[in-house]
């Protein structure tokens, strides 16, 4: 769900990409409502990714990292891991952010014209990756990891009241 008021108040489209563990998601709110005719859920989310990178790190360089391991790396942590290790952790993140923004192209042209607003825990993890990519040229990031589920119970609670 993306709730960033003050967005949806001052421009007609706002792309919300909730990245989570299990899919990428993505509503368009059009005129401060959502366009049901623009849901995209993919099972592309960051287990998939973490799973990518372990993989590839095992067989390139006979590391067996976890996900706490890649985590750390893609927040920008302290870790005792190998330079060469961390860029490649760092590359392969940058990849597949541009599959899943291919993906969602599919569903929007051109994330450029309309801000998009990331939530969910993996969008915080792939911060940098979003911040530094050329796909998008207005974003926002809402921090809150439970941002999906309180904008679903929102959205419930109003449907509710109305009967």
């Amino acid at each position: 769900m993306c709730f960033k008021a003050s967005l949806l108040k001052k421009y007609r489209t706002v792309n919300c990409i909730d990245i989570g563990d299990g899919t990428v998601d993505l509503l368009v709110i059009r005129n401060g409502k959502p366009d049901l005719s623009v849901r995209v859920s993919d099972r592309s989310g960051m287990a998939v990714l973490r799973s990518e990178i372990s993989n590839a790190i095992q067989q390139n360089y006979g590391i067996h990292l976890d996900s706490s391991d890649v985590e750390q790396v893609l927040m920008q942590e302290e870790t005792i891991l190998d330079e060469e290790v961390i860029v490649e952790i760092q590359r392969m993140a940058e990849n597949w952010l541009q599959r899943i923004i291919n993906k969602l192209h599919t569903h929007v042209t051109d994330f450029r014209t309309n801000p998009a607003v990331f939530l969910g825990g993996g969008s915080l993890l792939l911060r940098k990756q979003i911040e530094n990519s050329s796909e998008f040229k207005y974003v926002e990031f809402i921090d809150d990891v439970r941002a999906n589920a309180i904008g679903y119970e929102k959205l419930t609670a109003a449907r509710l009241r109305r009967g």
